[in-house]
């Protein structure tokens, strides 16, 4: 299971680099995120991405850079996380943490790289609670949540897979908003060839050092075509093939 967690976070992050080159008419508002078109999206060289995967305080670091690490030192709450850097199309970096990064609590960082530090708090968003409804392509499709506090902001991962193809779509929306709706134009097309459909939501918050990211998210994810708990092993498949 582990690995399959890994998978998907390496995807997502994955993901996000690609949006970094989408338009931003698919933003549902202005926001100061630096991805999927928004502001400084093109300057952003450095990512650190937190990742909270269960209420136990484990989660996922995962590191990305354009340019190559020659020194390094990161240290979570007080305590140094040991790492080394793997270069695939760039640099990237995946540590697994135990009971370091709790969903709810705030997390004190300092992050050096090349000699430039980084360093603050960042809160973990809460875990989303999701009521999901039953789907029809017919309709389109909304669906609510709560959340204990507000986050600098959403996104939403819509993901299909089809016998000739897949596609994600991704949506940025506000971090007080709790519900969200799909038009029906993204999948009725898909009626007679659908495999499966997906959905995940992120509450995420950030801070922007000039070319440098740091955010943290959690996540609620379902297969929305069948009403039950979404497969993360095919959620992450239908990522890879879009990147």
């Amino acid at each position: 299971m582990k690995r399959f967690k890994l998978l998907l976070i390496l995807s997502f992050l994955l993901i996000l680099l690609i949006g970094c080159e989408k338009d931003s008419k698919k933003n549902v508002f202005e926001t100061d995120f630096p991805l999927f078109g928004g502001n400084g999206a093109e300057d952003i060289e450095t990512i650190m991405m937190v990742t909270s995967l269960d209420v136990n305080s484990d989660a996922w670091i995962s590191l990305y850079t354009m340019n190559e690490p020659i020194t390094w030192m990161l240290e979570i709450n007080g305590i140094q996380v040991n790492f080394t850097w793997e270069l695939l199309e760039e640099w990237v970096a995946s540590i697994f943490v135990e009971g370091m990064c709790a969903a709810g609590e705030t997390m004190t960082y300092i992050f050096e790289l090349n000699g430039e530090t980084f360093s603050g708090d960042l809160t973990i968003p809460h875990f989303p609670i999701v009521n999901w409804p039953s789907f029809n392509f017919n309709e389109d499709y909304e669906f609510t949540w709560t959340l204990t506090q507000n986050t600098d902001v959403q996104m939403i991962d819509f993901g299909i897979e089809t016998f000739d193809d897949d596609f994600v779509e991704t949506w940025l929306i506000d971090g007080a908003d709790r519900s969200f709706e799909i038009d029906k134009n993204n999948y009725e097309d898909y009626q007679n060839n659908c495999e499966w459909i997906g959905i995940y939501l992120h509450p995420i918050n950030f801070s922007i050092f000039d070319e440098t990211l740091i955010f943290s998210l959690t996540f609620a994810g379902a297969n929305i075509e069948e009403d039950r708990e979404l497969d993360i092993k095919k959620i992450a498949k239908t990522i890879m093939k879009n990147r």
